[in-house]
């Protein structure tokens, strides 16, 4: 029940992150619902939200209907790495083969230059890794690259959205989106009917960075977001070398402590 609680709280946007934190915290401090919920919200929106309580099994055939698998944070199936993050997720929407979350996984991220090099380091060392799941953001360019090559490499993607399940961004990977969610899996946050608000790019690259065993960087630089998230959650951050004429952003992430990504065994033996 206390599932229902987070859901609804989530779907109807009832408060902040930080009224959905204390939410949880009342409903496990007093184990009852109506006290839990008068405790953080003000008189009128707790009658509300009880009066819309008891229409929940409604909310929960809309996403059953989208074939969307609802986790809160009180599940066992929750990814434990996410409470690493700065607000963890109080709940998750996931449509696909949800148990992929529970695989060793690879997180990859690149910046906008990304070209036939990184499209040689994801075929010929990434997918020749013992790694079955990588794990990007739908934002990122080399998103349809990635998936391209789980396909030939029979491995699995997952990828983040900085959306509801229902809604595409960028519009141009809307086919991407639903190939990634028949034979991958797509996650995100957001409710149903969540549309995109570049503000939350940053949180986006946060949960890959959490949900990954491992995170490997393309073409990228020391100044992208991922690598301070992967630095703060201390995972090992992996880059391949890039030659010496072209932009320096992999070497310089090398000669400040990431680990050179020479060859497949790189990142079976880390």
């Amino acid at each position: 029940m206390f599932q229902d609680v987070l859901l609804l709280f989530i779907h109807a946007s009832y408060g902040t992150w930080k009224d959905g934190i204390d939410l949880v915290k009342c409903l496990l401090h007093y184990q009852h619902i109506q006290t839990a919920i008068y405790h953080v919200l003000d008189k009128q929106k707790a009658q509300q939200f009880l009066f819309d309580l008891k229409q929940i099994e409604q909310i929960r055939a809309m996403y059953q209907q989208h074939q969307i698998k609802i986790i809160t944070i009180f599940d066992s199936i929750y990814p434990i790495d996410l409470l690493q993050t700065r607000k963890p997720p109080l709940v998750l929407f996931c449509k696909g083969q949800i148990d992929l979350l529970k695989a060793k996984k690879i997180g990859v991220f690149s910046s906008r230059y990304f070209d036939h090099y990184g499209e040689q380091v994801l075929s010929n060392v990434l997918m020749k890794s013992h790694y079955d799941v990588f794990v990007s953001s739908l934002c990122d360019k080399h998103i349809g690259q990635l998936y391209e090559q789980t396909l030939i490499a029979h491995k699995k993607c997952i990828a983040v959205l900085a959306t509801g399940c229902d809604v595409s961004y960028p519009l141009k990977y809307i086919f991407l989106q639903r190939r990634l969610q028949e034979k991958g899996l797509i996650i995100t946050e957001y409710p149903l009917g969540t549309f995109f608000n570049k503000q939350v790019l940053k949180r986006q690259m946060e949960l890959v960075v959490s949900l990954s065993d491992k995170i490997c960087g393309i073409q990228t630089c020391s100044q992208h977001i991922a690598v301070e998230f992967t630095l703060e959650q201390g995972k090992s951050l992996f880059v391949p070398p890039h030659s010496l004429f072209l932009k320096q952003g992999d070497n310089q992430l090398i000669k400040e402590g990431a680990i050179p990504l020479l060859s497949p065994t790189t990142l079976n033996e880390e």
